[in-house]
């Protein structure tokens, strides 16, 4: 549809709906663009509100802002329960992200601790990785770099002492 010119950027079909579509390939249509790219500007406005997990009525988001770091204090012996959705206990370091650009620092053998992944679960069972969601508050009170265990069995994320560094002395 781009290189028809009936689109402007390939990107922009996500945002259109199904009739929208097959209106464009049958003509060129401002009017299609034009809601197409304010459903864009909305979507990156939208997609930064969080939301509770389980709402009645109309969802109105989470105020962040009362929800700072600063708010918690540091538990050293930390444990949270979640929702068990992947089976597998792992120990690793955290990597806390709260934006898909602190993501991309993610490291091999890393835990990820997230506000929300889209088909994370999914994902976590496929590749046999264990994964707990419904852990509320998770990317406040842990940060990257603490050492966790994460038990998918149990639904458990707990953060523990760090592990000793083995220094090779001569």
């Amino acid at each position: 549809m781009v290189s028809e010119g009936r689109l402007p950027e390939e990107d922009l079909l996500f945002f259109l709906t199904y009739d929208e579509i097959n209106d464009l390939l049958e003509t060129r249509s401002p009017n299609i663009i034009s809601r197409a790219n304010q459903r864009k500007r909305v979507f990156s406005i939208m997609e930064n509100y969080k939301f509770p997990e389980i709402m009645k009525g109309t969802p109105k988001p989470i105020n962040d802002e009362d929800e700072s770091a600063d708010t918690y204090e540091f538990i050293a012996d930390l444990t949270m329960k979640g929702i068990p959705v992947s089976q597998g206990v792992t120990k690793g370091y955290a990597r806390v992200a709260a934006t898909l650009e602190e993501a991309s620092h993610l490291k091999p053998g890393e835990i990820l601790i997230t506000y929300s992944t889209d088909i994370g679960a999914v994902v976590s069972r496929e590749y046999g990785l264990p994964c707990v969601v419904g852990l509320q508050g998770a990317t406040k009170r842990f940060r990257t770099g603490d050492y966790v265990l994460l038990d998918g069995k149990k639904g458990i994320l707990q953060r523990l002492p760090q592990p000793e560094q083995n220094s090779d002395e001569t």
